[in-house]
């Protein structure tokens, strides 16, 4: 069973010409799951991409167990001990399951045959695929590719897991399995999982980081997230005017991020999709400032 994983992040910077992808970050990541949350343009999946020793930084330095990413002696090391989901995996679609993901396990140097195909199994129960094994990758959904997907990622129980916005094209049943299986894998290892869904960093994950234009602005446990809320979350029967956010629900009354919108407005618990969009509008307006 794998162990986790210390990762060290100092002054990390990737620019594109004249466009800073990431700029100036320092993070520390322990065995557990942190998520990563931001808009489009954060700087999530150059930071997976970093750690997951595709994409060299332009400034600063990574160290994964006091490995360095930069040195490629060490980063052979790495990749030994990492699996990694990117958005787009390129699928094979004359391969079927097995043969896909056995043929990953094999770059990861399984080289025993027995155990190999033992490992691809176990992968192919976890994301619920066993059945589906001898089918053409081909004639697979989209949803059903992208667990072929993390069941790759994880055939050769990595000790860091990377995962690049995974719930894409997960239905919410199969959603919830995710949860629960990568809950059950963070508890023996390091997970990054970079995600567009608030729901699942409050679901599963142990650690939160905000990217806002390559920087952190947040860092921290889901529940310290969603306290950044207290006291600024409303329901009212009217929409919040000058409001961080202001949506109806399906009572018909509004759900208001701000100060309290009228005297008519109710006070409502927070959630960690109200601290997120709290820290990504200020972190708008410190920038437009």
């Amino acid at each position: 069973m794998a162990t986790g994983t210390h990762l060290r992040i100092e002054g990390l910077g990737k620019s594109y010409g004249r466009v800073a992808a990431l700029a100036d970050l320092d993070l520390e990541l322990e065995p557990g799951i942190t998520g990563l949350l931001g808009p489009n343009g954060a700087g999530k999946t150059t930071l997976i991409r970093i750690l997951a020793t595709l994409l060299a930084p332009s400034a600063g330095e990574v160290r994964i167990n006091g490995r360095r990413a930069a040195d490629p002696g060490d980063r052979v090391e790495i990749r030994r001990r990492l699996g990694y989901l990117p958005q787009d995996l390129g699928l094979y679609p004359r391969f079927t399951v097995f043969e896909f993901v056995d043929y990953l396990a094999i770059l990861k140097e399984l080289d025993d045959p027995a155990d190999r195909h033992r490992r691809v199994r176990s992968a192919l129960a976890a994301v619920e695929l066993e059945d589906l094994a001898g089918r053409k990758i081909r004639t697979l959904s989209g949803g059903m590719r992208r667990r072929v997907g993390i069941a790759q990622a994880i055939v050769a129980d990595p000790q860091l897991l990377l995962l690049d916005e995974p719930t894409t094209g997960l239905d919410p049943e199969q959603r919830m399995r995710f949860r629960q299986l990568i809950a059950g894998l963070g508890r023996q290892r390091t997970v990054v999982l970079s995600t567009h869904l608030v729901e699942d960093v409050a679901a599963v994950c142990t650690r939160v980081v905000v990217l806002w234009q390559g920087r952190a602005r947040f860092t921290g446990t889901p529940t310290e997230l969603r306290r950044l809320a207290d006291g600024q979350v409303w329901s009212s029967p009217e929409d919040g005017q000058g409001a961080v956010a202001s949506w109806r629900t399906e009572s018909g009354a509004y759900r208001v991020l701000g100060p309290r919108p009228s005297p008519a407005a109710t006070p409502l618990p927070p959630t960690v999709e109200d601290g997120y969009l709290l820290v990504t509008a200020r972190s708008r307006q410190d920038t437009s400032a």
